[in-house]
């Protein structure tokens, strides 16, 4: 459940069964070389997003309105990039 709820950013959950006492560090997946577990999936999201979404969006507030950026993708994911860094502190 942990994982389903912290995959679907269900924070309120997630925070619920953690008190609860489940494990963030199940891994679900047998092979030896992918350590699939819930908050190792949410850092390296995490950290991917940071790579991508940090630079846009510091030479979008140094250049202003001089640029080609669509701003609801640039809004989702920085929304996006703050939900994976709130689930990772909750983790």
């Amino acid at each position: 459940m942990l994982y389903n709820r912290a995959e679907c950013f269900d924070l309120k959950a997630t925070r619920n069964l953690l008190k609860r006492g489940a494990n963030p560090n199940v891994n679900f997946y047998e092979e030896d070389y992918e350590e699939d577990t819930i908050m190792n999936r949410i850092n390296i999201e995490s950290a991917n997003l940071s790579t991508r979404i940090v630079p846009l969006f510091t030479s979008f507030e140094k250049l202003k309105c001089n640029q080609n950026f669509k701003l609801k993708l640039m809004f989702s994911n920085l929304l996006g990039y703050a939900a994976h860094e709130e689930m990772y502190k909750i983790l």
